[in-house]
């Protein structure tokens, strides 16, 4: 009984348009009617970032990924192997690889994985983040080891397969740290066609369910719009004719969600500090992304 009212006070906080884009979502899953199952892509070539000359005035450098992780961003682990195992639990010590499967087959609770963001951490690419700064700091034997990974990613996460294309959020993620790692090693401009591939086939991924992300009134609206907004000027900037369109629904529902979501003072919805963190910095990638192309600032 306390369950279902909770559940109806959920429903009803939504509101009736984001209930009906939810609704709409899963029945178009469950009938494999949505226009995400019909997505396909080739396997992205290395490599991904490309040798060059760095200035090297950067500030110290993260050591994270090098012997160990921090997942969550404080709690060490060792790395067993490298690259990662790209499913594996360093928590219970299990892999549990899904990369045969399409991610939409994939249960969205499951006892034996356990908390399946412990199995996406890894694939959330802060580790471009740290071996880019290191290549910064003239480190190029890290600029090897970052082609390595990504190239490892991609061939151990086939497009639109297995549990780390499952969440529309932590494909935002990857292409926010992608291009960061670009601005970091002055390579927005100019990219390789590995990494104009990545980014591509990730924003695909991202438009395809907006709206259901749109319709939690969270942090996957505002993730998943600036994913879209920073993805697609960036495809813009290097002629690919679908860069425009996802920059413009990037920057459309970004506005949208901004002024929806946070309140007046600053808070954010959902009253966690992590949360709150994790929108700041969201919307600070947004605006050194779009200062660095001289983009029309936002109101």
């Amino acid at each position: 009984m306390i369950d279902l009212l909770i559940k109806g006070r959920t429903a009803f906080a939504l509101g009736i348009p984001n209930l009906i884009r939810v609704i709409f979502y899963r029945l178009s899953i469950k009938f494999r009617l949505h226009p995400v199952q019909q997505l396909s892509a080739s396997i992205p070539k290395a490599p991904f970032f490309q040798r060059g000359y760095f200035k090297s005035n950067c500030p110290p450098c993260s050591d994270d990924w090098q012997e160990r992780a921090l997942y969550f961003g404080w709690m060490p682990r060792q790395l067993k192997t490298e690259p990662p195992d790209w499913y594996f639990n360093p928590f219970t010590s299990k892999s549990f690889n899904t990369s045969t499967l399409e991610w939409w087959r994939i249960l969205d609770f499951d006892g034996s994985v356990g908390d399946i963001k412990v199995i996406w951490e890894a694939s959330r690419f802060n580790w471009v983040l740290a071996f880019a700064q290191k290549v910064k700091a003239n480190d190029h034997s890290q600029l090897d080891r970052m082609n390595n990974w990504l190239e490892d990613w991609c061939i151990n996460n086939p497009p639109y397969c297995g549990s780390n294309w499952k969440c529309g959020q932590e494909a935002s993620i990857r292409v926010m740290h992608l291009a960061m790692a670009a601005l970091i090693l002055e390579q927005t401009q100019n990219p390789a066609q590995g990494l104009i591939d990545l980014v591509k086939l990730h924003l695909q991924r991202i438009a395809a369910t907006l709206s259901y992300a749109v319709a939690q009134d969270n942090n996957h609206g505002t993730s998943e719009a600036a994913a879209l907004f920073i993805g697609g000027s960036w495809l813009e900037l290097v002629g690919v004719n679908e860069g425009k369109s996802w920059h413009k629904l990037g920057r459309k529902w970004l506005k949208n969600r901004v002024f929806h979501l946070i309140e007046n003072d600053g808070s954010f919805s959902q009253y966690s500090v992590n949360y709150h963190r994790m929108m700041l910095d969201t919307m600070c990638m947004v605006e050194l992304w779009r200062r660095h192309l001289n983009l029309s600032p936002f109101p």
